[in-house]
């Protein structure tokens, strides 16, 4: 259910290496640092949904596990056992790091919220339906979720 970047594994003492390459119904996890913490940014791979966290929040991948089925009872695919993988998608990862870049003009933790909300409302060329277009998290969420 989690793919793992380089700097996530890292922070949870996971062997990046030995992680399985996967593009499945997942969530990929990021680790960023905004002032003077450091923070887990998790979205869902198919629609950009995102979360943002404090690291000392979230202790482990069982935690950020926790998290997600908590705060979004639509994602179904999770059967109760936490999996680790990566996902190396060249454009998933240069949205991650579109994302952690609009990240680092809020003030932390005051504007966490906002902070998720505004990454979720941005176009992503990720996102796109079409050729030259843009798509938001909401607009993917409400895609996926109808094609369930």
């Amino acid at each position: 259910m989690l793919n793992l970047t380089r700097k996530a594994a890292q922070a949870l003492k996971i062997n990046f290496q030995q992680l399985e390459e996967r593009n499945e119904d997942c969530w990929k996890v990021d680790l960023f640092r905004a002032g003077r913490r450091n923070y887990w940014l998790i979205a869902h791979e198919r629609t950009l949904h995102t979360l943002v966290r404090p690291r000392t929040e979230l202790r482990g991948s069982e935690a950020i596990a926790d998290e997600i089925v908590r705060c979004f009872p639509w994602y179904r695919p999770f059967a109760g056992a936490n999996t680790i993988g990566r996902n190396s998608d060249k454009r998933l990862t240069g949205t991650f790091t579109e994302m952690k870049r609009a990240a680092t003009f809020y003030q932390f933790p005051d504007q966490r919220l906002h902070l998720e909300q505004a990454l979720n409302e941005n176009l992503y060329t990720y996102l796109a339906v079409g050729s030259e277009t843009y798509g938001t998290p909401h607009e993917a969420l409400a895609r996926y979720l109808q094609s369930r």
